[in-house]
């Protein structure tokens, strides 16, 4: 089932969608108790191509030179459900897929860190959130 759903989203990267933005924004401390959607973080400064900004942090991290990195729109992200938030990665077609709204909403030490998170899963070849985690937290320290 995953493979058919890693072809699927595979054919809809290629599309260029418009994508509805997958948290709100409230005033300051106006936030409702319940929301269907979760909250924003503050945007990063500037109007920087979600891509770009993948492919800086890239360099501060010790990424597989033959490891790749996919946007995926909003859209055909809720059409996947891959059941994480910000990023999904395959680990036998060293692969990547990162949520492009995730990317234009998130500061750069979150996305940083998101990328060192998936970098854990290679190099323990696990499924592990805990291990990927340590090993994200050593990439981040490391590469500093």
């Amino acid at each position: 089932m995953r493979s058919l759903l890693l072809a699927v989203l595979i054919v809809l990267i290629a599309q260029v969608t418009v994508a509805a933005p997958p948290c709100v924004r409230y005033p300051k401390g106006k936030a409702p108790a319940t929301h269907a959607l979760p909250l924003c973080e503050e945007k990063p400064s500037g109007n920087v191509d979600p891509l770009q900004r993948i492919a800086e942090m890239r360099k501060t991290l010790p990424v597989p030179a033959d490891w790749h990195f996919f946007l995926v729109t909003e859209a055909d992200w809720r059409k996947i459900q891959l059941g994480t938030h910000s990023a999904y990665s395959n680990l036998a077609y060293k692969t990547t897929f990162i949520r492009e709204s995730y990317v234009e909403s998130v500061q750069d030490d979150k996305l940083r860190h998101t990328i060192a998170h998936e970098m854990g899963h290679a190099r323990c070849q696990c499924t592990d959130e805990s291990t990927a985690d340590r090993i994200a937290d050593q990439l981040t320290q490391d590469s500093q």
